[in-house]
């Protein structure tokens, strides 16, 4: 008997169970696509797009495209690649239909821990010397390095040209909290005991003030904001305001005497850059000026 028949002898609830069985299917299934780039722009190809819960998912082409048969409701959709944050995101499927998802772009990661900035789309890590407990000449104890950052950003006014005065700065796998900025002053400094050691060895004198030593002067307020949600393994580091010309040092309080977070600073430079001399022109020697005012008083003289 077939459902039609099941139908005109009055069965309706049976009609409803085989017809829900065969087109379930149908009615729950939908399709997922879009595409996958990096922070450039670039099409991304191998990156994994998955729905959450669901045993759906897809592969993204060479061109960064990708679509697949999913579920359809609200879902969460999860985008994965080795080497680049993760990216999840909340879409609602309709039945029977293709929802085009947005434009969906991955942020590379560094190689490794650390602070990083971040130019041209390449990483250059920052100097990350420990942190050691000084007594400086000018009087008292102070925490800082010996260390000249190798990093260094050119200067560029804020009010001459908005915007690019900060550096682009990103932590990885470092805390998701509790990032401070401190500007440094070098000073005069000897290697200092622990408070403990002090105590024990009061009448011990620490040696001659004789290493250049870099400490903290200025504390500026640092925003951190995580560029991968939920996981919070990509952190930028922001500036609350312009940074003047100097040395710079990113902490996790180390540089205030607490070594619990991270134990180290890392370090970073603003640099003027000073307008070089044009160079006299070719054929004519530097000091030509010179000579020929010489000459003029010889005449004179004559």
């Amino acid at each position: 008997m077939n459902a039609v028949a099941i139908y005109r002898h009055g069965n309706f609830p049976l009609v409803g169970i085989i017809l829900c069985i065969v087109l379930s299917g149908c009615v729950q299934s939908a399709f997922l696509r879009g595409k996958v780039e990096d922070i450039s722009g670039e099409e991304l190809p191998g990156v994994v797009v998955r729905v959450s819960g669901r045993d759906s998912e897809g592969l993204s082409n060479a061109n960064g495209r990708y679509a697949f048969r999913s579920v359809s409701g609200a879902l969460e959709v999860v985008f994965l690649k080795t080497g680049y944050t993760s990216v999840h995101k909340e879409v609602n499927v309709p039945s029977l239909g293709i929802l085009d998802v947005d434009d969906v772009q991955l942020w590379p990661l560094p190689a490794g821990e650390g602070v990083f900035a971040f130019q041209n789309n390449q990483y250059t890590q920052t100097d990350h010397p420990r942190v050691n407990r000084y007594r400086i000449e000018d009087g008292g104890i102070a925490y800082g390095t010996p260390v000249d950052p190798a990093l260094v950003f050119d200067y560029v006014d804020s009010e001459t040209v908005p915007g690019v005065n900060q550096p682009h700065l990103y932590s990885h796998k470092l805390p998701a909290y509790d990032a401070r900025l401190h500007k440094l002053r070098q000073v005069k400094g000897t290697l200092a005991q622990s408070a403990t050691d002090e105590k024990k060895n009061k009448s011990k004198k620490d040696g001659a003030y004789n290493e250049e030593v870099w400490i903290p002067e200025e504390s500026i307020p640092l925003l951190s904001h995580p560029v991968d949600e939920p996981e919070h393994l990509l952190l930028e580091l922001r500036p609350v305001r312009s940074l003047a010309p100097g040395i710079y040092a990113i902490h996790w309080g180390s540089l205030e005497g607490y070594e619990g977070i991270d134990h180290r600073a890392f370090l970073f430079a603003l640099q003027e850059n000073t307008p070089e001399e044009d160079p006299a022109p070719e054929g004519e020697p530097e000091d030509q000026g010179q000579d020929n005012a010489q000459e003029n008083d010889s005449k004179k003289k004559k």
